[in-house]
């Protein structure tokens, strides 16, 4: 019985450890902060990242509420300029965003891009809408996978 204890103690012990060094290892967070807007309005999302530490690689895949945003372009910032983008926006509610570059961008509290939408017109009463990152992949410009922790959005219209 009390070999038992202390091997339950002992597993406790472990992963315990396990999930704060993992907690630790992640310092990058990637967030788009909380905005407001009216019906019909223009929307520069951006999309932060801190800190980043030779980010030279982005792969971010999000959806959004297609009956309250319509999408309209990705622009890269001056961080980001030397960073080459794709986007594909052919599923309305989905978007990929694929950034890479040979040189990475180091920096604290950095906009990577800004994901511009319109607020639908006909938006009549309030509604609070979700950006969510439902998948990343960030790398350095050494190949190096970097972990992140995410923090999702939403837009009042």
């Amino acid at each position: 019985m009390i070999l038992r204890q202390v091997y339950i103690f002992g597993m406790i012990t472990v992963i315990f450890f396990s999930v704060a060094a993992i907690a630790e290892t992640v310092k990058t967070k990637l967030y788009i902060p909380e905005l407001e807007v009216t019906s019909g309005q223009a929307i520069p999302v951006p999309v932060k990242i801190d800190p980043a530490d030779k980010l030279a690689g982005i792969k971010l895949v999000l959806e959004y509420d297609p009956n309250l945003f319509r999408f309209e372009k990705v622009e890269k910032t001056k961080q980001s300029a030397g960073l080459m983008h794709v986007v594909n926006d052919q599923k309305p509610g989905h978007l990929i965003i694929v950034m890479a570059g040979a040189r990475g961008i180091t920096g604290k509290d950095i906009t990577i891009l800004f994901i511009h939408f319109t607020a639908l017109p006909d938006v009549s009463e309030t509604h609070i809408g979700k950006i969510n990152i439902t998948e990343i992949e960030l790398m350095t410009d050494s190949l190096k996978e970097i972990p992140c922790a995410l923090s999702n959005s939403s837009i009042t219209v």
